[in-house]
């Protein structure tokens, strides 16, 4: 049985159109122009934008029977605004009520589904506490702090309603009074970023803050970063085995949208929503394996895949979570599902209704992503059956299966002694190259 892509009836295998609506069984549409596009096509034939982007258009059916190792709900560019009665009742041409409706309506439908929930920054629209209180009301009322992770976008620390710079210092001051139990427990007002927060044993979101110092209202939507971060991110990669999945969370992008957009709006995002260090960066993310980048901003979806092919940068920006596409005009969530060596990102689109929200469909991409790479040192205490291994390999072990070095078939299967695993798990470790050379001998015998 099949689902059809565009009607979701169910339909036999053998069948290549759906009967009830006529469309071809492999058929998915363009997230720009909502035509039909064709499995190998890597731009739209109708309107001429990417839709690949280095990443395989999936069908919804490609992860069935295959759990992800996590799943990860991200949220952006939220721009909660104040009350009616404090001034404010509009955010980016958006009433606030729909915007408060949406956030719940999304969180109400995904938040109990995944492992973990970020949002990549602008939780507010123009940084004051009243904002910041409501927003934090609202993902209190939704999620598990421990499984909640933010960070801040210009919108929250530095965007401007003058020609003076915001206090970002103050703002920050805000920004973690309110935000505090989304935040790590050590978090701090000064040097504060970038921070680490393990999702299980395999996954890592790394949050990064990308908001400079002294910005007035031209330079708000411009973002940097500075050494002294890059420096301390780089610390944090090289503690990281190759094998965790690394998720890099900042508001701004470090790569420049490719997509059509009206006049006005080309040169705001030229001259207005770069990023400073912006090669320095991407290099720095480069000597890595696993590592993922998401972000706002942009209020676009934006997917760019770079570097080798065994390990590549794989960047995918959301669009805003509450605010319509700025080039679709449609509303959307985005939720990544992380796998042993591949990255899915699901999109979905939905619409307002009277009970909340009125889910469409979803566009899935599949993007690979490097296999881990076990260090030799791991292979040799590995290879030691357990009641040979002594205190300080036990030791490395241990530390290794907390760092996420290990999946969790590995871990199962290295409990029990080499000459009680089953065939499967002899197999199984044999194709990983974790079998000892002595269990192999004694197979052959």
């Amino acid at each position: 049985m099949w689902s059809c892509n565009t009607c979701k009836s169910h339909l036999e295998n053998h069948f290549q159109f759906c009967p009830d609506c006529g469309d071809p069984r492999e058929c998915e549409r363009c997230p720009f122009c909502r035509q039909f596009l064709n499995s190998a096509w890597a731009y739209c034939a109708h309107c001429g934008q990417k839709v690949l982007a280095g990443g395989k258009i999936v069908s919804s059916s490609w992860a069935g029977g295959i759990k992800p190792e996590c799943r990860v709900l991200h949220l952006t560019d939220i721009h909660m605004t104040e009350t009616a009665e404090t001034g404010l009742v509009e955010s980016h041409g958006q009433r606030i009520e729909p915007i408060r409706k949406r956030l719940a309506a999304v969180l109400e439908r995904e938040a109990h589904k995944v492992d973990h929930i970020i949002v990549t920054g602008d939780l507010t629209d123009s940084g004051q506490e009243s904002e910041f209180q409501q927003i934090s009301a609202l993902l209190h009322k939704y999620c598990r702090p421990e499984n909640t992770t933010i960070i801040p976008g210009n919108h929250d620390l530095v965007q401007g309603t003058t020609f003076y710079a915001a206090d970002k210092e103050f703002r920050m001051g805000l920004f973690t009074k309110w935000c505090r139990d989304f935040l790590p427990a050590s978090i701090g007002v000064k040097h504060m970023f970038p921070y680490a927060r393990w999702i299980g044993d395999r996954t890592c979101f790394i949050g990064v803050d990308t908001n400079g110092e002294g910005r007035t209202l031209y330079n708000a939507s411009w973002g940097d970063i500075d050494g002294c971060q890059l420096e301390r991110l780089k610390n944090l990669l090289d503690g990281m085995p190759d094998a965790v999945h690394k998720i890099i969370g900042m508001h701004h992008s470090f790569y420049r949208p490719k997509i059509k957009l009206s006049l006005f709006a080309s040169v705001i995002d030229r001259f207005f929503m770069g990023m400073e260090n912006s090669e320095a960066f991407k290099s720095l993310l480069l000597d890595y394996k696993n590592v993922v980048v998401t972000h706002g901003h942009h209020h676009l979806e934006i997917i760019h895949e770079e570097g080798p092919k065994d390990s590549p940068l794989i960047n995918l920006g959301a669009a805003s979570t509450v605010i319509p596409d700025e080039v679709t005009h449609a509303l959307n969530y985005v939720i990544l599902e992380f796998y042993d060596d591949a990255v899915l990102s699901v999109k979905w689109l939905y619409e307002d209704s009277d009970d909340g929200i009125n889910v469409l469909e979803s566009v899935r991409r599949r993007f690979s992503l490097s296999r881990a790479a076990i260090p030799s040192p791991i292979k040799k205490v590995l290879g030691q059956a357990k009641f040979l291994r002594s205190y300080n390999d036990r030791f490395k072990l241990d530390q290794w299966r907390r760092e996420g070095a290990l999946d969790q078939g590995t871990r199962q299967s290295l409990r029990v002694p080499g000459f009680l695993r089953s065939v499967s798990d002899k197999l199984a470790l044999q194709r990983k190259g974790l079998l000892h050379k002595d269990e192999k001998a004694g197979e052959t015998r």
